[in-house]
């Protein structure tokens, strides 16, 4: 059964799943959980600009999702990147075949794959990689 992410058990979920042996302190973990503000803050920026700074977004998300591992990771980040910012997000994790299927476990939601349309400036970027 997987338990439905909410605010009031989101930090106690990332600390189940967090996966880094090289983690010493509680600072550490924060820090790294705290890459969701710089995904979310770029992505923003993306939406609002059109200016897309990939290679610094893939490197966040990268290790964002080693950090907590890939399925829960993209969980966290359709849960905290706003409705606005998925077709982006999806577009990434395609790119980087992180992409489920469907993400469940976000409150009520289901979300599906095939329910957010790509992004075609970013695959286009994405592509010249």
């Amino acid at each position: 059964m997987i338990e439905k992410l909410t605010d009031q058990n989101y930090v106690l979920q990332a600390m189940r799943i967090y996966d880094n042996p090289n983690c010493n302190s509680m600072e550490e973990f924060k820090y790294d959980l705290n890459r969701m503000k710089y995904i979310k803050r770029l992505l923003n920026k993306y939406l609002e600009t059109g200016e897309l700074k990939e290679r610094l977004l893939l490197n966040h998300i990268i290790i964002f999702c080693n950090s907590f591992g890939g399925p829960h990771a993209v969980k966290f980040l359709f849960y905290k990147v706003d409705k606005k910012g998925h077709s982006a997000l999806k577009t990434i994790l395609l790119f980087l075949s992180l992409m489920p299927t469907v993400v469940e476990g976000i409150g009520e939601q289901l979300i599906r794959n095939s329910d957010i349309p790509v992004d075609f400036k970013i695959a286009e970027i994405l592509r010249k990689i």
